[in-house]
């Protein structure tokens, strides 16, 4: 291994890594992150964060126990995270087209007044 080769690396919010040791060069690397929305997130909006979480949860750790060559590895848990995940994306789109939908022109609601 060469001389201060990062072998570690570490995520310092907001969006940057840190290596250690530190490198001594320009070194080729690949990296794979998962990452959890937060709730007060303002790239996405709010409520589909809200609605939404625990599928978006499923989706990483389909991602993580896919990983073959980590300790982790799980094909039996990965397949469950991975159905729920699409169970989750099937009920967001099914939100956004019922948001979508309009009632026919032709009725007229009318008050409803209990005596």
């Amino acid at each position: 291994m060469k001389t201060d080769l990062p072998t570690y690396y570490s995520y310092v919010p907001e969006g940057s890594v840190l290596f250690y040791p530190t490198p001594n060069a320009a070194y080729l690397s690949a990296m794979e992150l998962t990452v959890q929305t937060a709730i007060n997130a303002t790239a996405i909006p709010n409520d589909l964060v809200s609605k939404f979480n625990l599928y978006i949860e499923e989706g990483a750790m389909w991602h993580l126990y896919m990983m073959d060559k980590e300790e982790w590895f799980n094909m039996t848990l990965a397949m469950e995270a991975k159905q729920n995940f699409f169970e989750g994306v099937g009920m967001a789109r099914s939100w956004k087209d019922k948001a979508n939908q309009q009632g026919s022109v032709r009725a007229t609601p009318r008050a409803f007044i209990a005596r």
